[in-house]
Formats: structure tokens, C-alpha cells, sequence
């Protein structure tokens, strides 16, 4: 930062563009405002595919780690554990060491890094030297070159290694402004002994501001529209961890609320927030009830297309309440006014949830029932005005909260 207060650089960290589109959305919004209060700076990505962010986003962007190479191979018998990990400390530590340098060097004439928001603080996905490490050695980079480092509305949980805790203790502690996205966070940080001033701040995706229509109205005689947005709930071909009896078992409670949704006279919009993820069971809930029912689904059900999230909002638009499983399409669905269902999959949707007054409209994805779902989603019809009062008047609290945020870190 110069003399006169202007940034002149700013990096924005992540785990973006792996096409997540709650992820995306906070780091459109965030460019959104940094642009607005400072013009002429230079925006960069720090992110998981720089090729995609400079796309999507058009900032140029460079990889928040190093990519996997190819696994050394094999000698002859079989190697012990201790021979395992030399070996493959011996491939890994001289890139690694390339790639520090490299980011290094990338960090020359930057003011300040924000890591952007979303669950980031955890260690479930690949454990303690993936999303810990990262931050620890970014935000140990940025402290030597003096460039400022913040965490604004970020996510904590689940943290299960004493590494882990150990990186994301020392990687908050050095940063000179944090603030997390909900109260549970910033116990779960304080209790691995982060104290100080951690402030809590709604996720960032609050503060975006809508340019579609909304494209419904109130009508006693059209059915109603039901907003689907189911989750690769353990997938093995998407989730970082594998179940496939966890999966099954959801898509087949999914597959039968699906169907009495189509019984009982509504229309289905099906949506998601996760390319390449998500999508892929919709088609599967699409295939079991053409195989197991004589329902007429090209008649009850459409889809639609998702390829960026402000197409999630589109969706969102067309109608009247949602039924959703991802943190930021129950997000999406409360900005655009439309009270949800949550199933459940984290404490970060309860959260979420019971902020915003609606927490009697959750259930848990392990232990749900068709019925319970049912339930849910019938007296959330019946309580949809109201509801849609309440959730208006909260967003607009957490937006002025967002802005406040902005102004106080970007000024």
C-alpha cells in the first residue's frame, strides 16, 4: 500500500476455479467491490486453475500449489513405510521448493492478499499439507515481502490433525485481519487457540447484487415450483471422501421425494452450484424415475442449465421454493428471496440456517426420511410468506454488515 492509501495490488486467495460456484460468486462479488474502491488496481488470482479464473473472471491468476507429478516408481520387493516416505520426500521437496520460489517471486509489488471467503479453514480434503499448509506458506511468503493478509468471512470445520490445527492456528495468527462467516467458526478457531479480535461477518456472497428478474409470480393456479438441487453426497467420482452405500441410499430418498413431488401436482426445476459434480445426479434421479415409475417426468420436471453461477440465479428466478443441499445454493435461494429445505450435509448449512430464522426447515442427509422431507416441505408452504419477510429483512442486515467489512479492510 503507497503513501496516498491506494492499493495498488491485490491478490485474492483460493480455492476457486474448480468450478464451485458458491466459491466463484464470492470472488466475483469481491472483485466487485475492491474495483469499486480502488479502480486502478491490479487484481490477481491465487487459485486452483489460474487458465479458468483468467477466463471466467478476467484477472490474470497463478496456482495457489504445485501440481501433482507422477509417482516414482517401484523397485524391486516390497519398500517399507519409512522407505515409502523417503521416497517420496525426494520427489516432492526439490519441486516444492522450485514452485516457493517461483510464488516467491510472483508476490513482487502486492499490498495486500485476501483469502476470499468459503469453508477454506479444514483438513478433511487431503489432509493437513493440503488447505493448511497452503495458507501457512502463502501467508508466510506475504509476511516476508511485508504484504498485508487477510481472511474476510471465511469457514472453519471440520479440523482433525494436530498439523492441520497447527498450520491454520499459526497461519490466522499471523494475519493482520480475520473474520469468519458464522459463530460456529470462530469457536471452532478459538478453541485451537486463536484468540484476539475474531470477528464474525456473513459469507461474502450476501453482498451480491442480483441483475436477474425475478420471474415469478403469485398465481393460486399455477403449481407450484420447486427449485431441486441435490449434492454428490459422497460420490465416489466427486467426493473427497467415498461411500457409495451413502450415496445410493440419498439418491434413492432423493429419486422418491422427486416423485411425489410430480404426484402431488408441482413442477420440478432441477439446478446446482457444482459443475461436474452435482449435475451428474440429477441425470441419475432423471434415469431411476424413468426405470422405477410410469410418471410422465418429461411433462413435471425441466432443468436447468448451469454452467456459471449467475445461471444459478436464473434458475432460482423461475421459482417458488427450493429443496437444496450445498451451503451456497441455500445461499443463493435466500438472496433471491426463496425460502429452502436444507438437507443437511455440515453444520455450516444449519448455521446458515438458524441465522436466518428457518432452522426448523432443516434435516440431516444421514438420518432423513421421504416423510420427514415431506413433512419439511409442507409446512414450508404453508409458512412461505412469512418466511420470504424474514429472510428479506435478515440479507439486508447481513449485506450493510458485508459493506461495512469492505469499507473498514479496503480503505
Amino acid at each position: 500500500m503507497n503513501n496516498n492509501g491506494t492499493f495498488n495490488k491485490i491478490g485474492i486467495f483460493g480455492y476457486f476455479g474448480a468450478w464451485n460456484l458458491g466459491d466463484e460468486a464470492v470472488v466475483g462479488v469481491l472483485i466487485k467491490n475492491i474495483r469499486k474502491r480502488h479502480p486502478h488496481a491490479e487484481i490477481y488470482g491465487i487459485c486452483l486453475n489460474p487458465e479458468n479464473t483468467q477466463l471466467k473472471h478476467n484477472i490474470p491468476a497463478f496456482p495457489i500449489r504445485r501440481l501433482p507429478g507422477k509417482k516414482a516408481r517401484s523397485g524391486s520387493g516390497i519398500p517399507s513405510l519409512f522407505q515409502k516416505i523417503l521416497r517420496r520426500l525426494s520427489v516432492i521437496m526439490p519441486k516444492e521448493l522450485i514452485f516457493l520460489v517461483q510464488s516467491y517471486r510472483r508476490l513482487k509489488g502486492f499490498d495486500l492478499i485476501i483469502v476470499g471467503g468459503s469453508g477454506q479453514l479444514i483438513d478433511n480434503e487431503g489432509g493437513p499439507l493440503n488447505h493448511p499448509y497452503n495458507h501457512f506458506k502463502w501467508i508466510l511468503m506475504a509476511k516476508l515481502k511485508g504484504i498485508r493478509f487477510m481472511f474476510l468471512s471465511v469457514g472453519a470445520g471440520p479440523i482433525y490433525t494436530r498439523l492441520g490445527k497447527w498450520f491454520i492456528r499459526n497461519s490466522l495468527l499471523l494475519a493482520s485481519y480475520r473474520s469468519f462467516r458464522d459463530e460456529y467458526s470462530k469457536q471452532l478457531i478459538e478453541s485451537i487457540g486463536v484468540k484476539g479480535n475474531n470477528i464474525v461477518c456473513p459469507d461474502q456472497a450476501f453482498s451480491i447484487e442480483i441483475e436477474t428478474n425475478d420471474k415469478r409470480q403469485k398465481n393460486n393456479i399455477s403449481p407450484l415450483v420447486v427449485g431441486l438441487a441435490p449434492i454428490a453426497y459422497f460420490d465416489p467420482r466427486h467426493w473427497s471422501e467415498i461411500d457409495q452405500s451413502k450415496y445410493e441410499k440419498y439418491l434413492e430418498k432423493m429419486t422418491e421425494f422427486t416423485a411425489w413431488l410430480i404426484e402431488t401436482n408441482h413442477q420440478i426445476l432441477f439446478f446446482h452450484t457444482q459443475v461436474n459434480g452435482d449435475d451428474r445426479v440429477i441425470s441419475e434421479i432423471k434415469e431411476k424415475l424413468k426405470k422405477e415409475t410410469t410418471l410422465n417426468i418429461d411433462k413435471n420436471t425441466s432443468e436447468h442449465p448451469v454452467g456459471w453461477y449467475t445461471d444459478a440465479f436464473d434458475a432460482i428466478a423461475k421459482t417458488d421454493v427450493v429443496v437444496a443441499s450445498r451451503f451456497h445454493a441455500i445461499v443463493f435461494s435466500y438472496i433471491m428471496n426463496r425460502p429452502a429445505v436444507g438437507i443437511s450435509y455440515d453444520p455450516k448449512i444449519n448455521n446458515i440456517m438458524t441465522a436466518v430464522g428457518q432452522s426448523d426447515f432443516t434435516l440431516n442427509i444421514d438420518t432423513f426420511t421421504v416423510q420427514e422431507l415431506i413433512e419439511k416441505f409442507s409446512m414450508l408452504k404453508i409458512q412461505s410468506e412469512g418466511a420470504k419477510e424474514r429472510i428479506h429483512e435478515t440479507i439486508e442486515g447481513f449485506k450493510n454488515q458485508i459493506q461495512k467489512q469492505y469499507d473498514l479492510v479496503l480503505r
